[in-house]
């Protein structure tokens, strides 16, 4: 997350060794000895450096109270939205390549927020995929011979039950009956329970 006290004592600290630098150099450019004009002219920069630092400082607390006010705002919020939104739904995750355990804690979590009761089944593909491995597959299975072939696939994708990317899909039922996602049933080509 970002930072914004690190953001603004940094910027002070720049300030602070450019009106430092200026002061040296003027008094050592002239032995020390700074006419009434110059003086004046450091001392207008000093006060624009000290107002700009001022102006960043209220910028950087006003960015940190509107990031306070939000974090609040789904803290207030997040309970009511989630509540029992998957209640009774079965839910399976496949990860297309390695699984990661901070993704499937992450949804975990979120799927316990929202009333689920876990995981039907976890796999994680191996990349890349043998399509004509996991269209036989689909094949043996009548309720999933609907799902052989490309253009079935792209369908399934607009539908929001296929994964793109890498990322990880959390999907309900999958459209695949009681027998094929519960239980240790055969796995699919090419996966292995994450």
């Amino acid at each position: 997350m970002f930072d914004l006290r690190y953001h603004v004592a940094s910027l002070a600290a720049v300030f602070l060794a450019l009106a430092i630098g200026i002061l040296v150099g003027v008094g050592i450019a002239d032995r020390g000895y700074v006419d009434k004009a110059q003086r004046g002219l450091l001392e207008q920069r000093i006060a624009k450096l000290r107002s700009d630092l001022s102006d960043a400082r209220t910028h950087a607390d006003n960015l940190a109270a509107q990031q306070r006010a939000t974090q609040a705002f789904v803290t207030d919020t997040y309970p009511e939205l989630m509540a029992n939104r998957l209640h009774g739904k079965r839910i399976a995750l496949v990860f297309l390549g390695p699984s990661s355990a901070h993704v499937q804690a992450s949804l975990e979590q979120a799927l316990s927020d929202a009333g689920a009761s876990g995981w039907v089944r976890v796999r994680a593909l191996k990349l890349p995929l043998d399509v004509a491995q996991i269209d036989n597959t689909l094949a043996g299975v009548p309720a999933l011979a609907r799902y052989v072939g490309d253009a079935r696939l792209h369908r399934s994708s607009r539908n929001g039950t296929a994964a793109r990317n890498g990322r990880p899909t959390a999907s309900s039922s999958c459209g695949l009956p009681a027998s094929s996602t519960t239980g240790p049933r055969g796995s699919w080509p090419g996966s292995t329970p994450a």
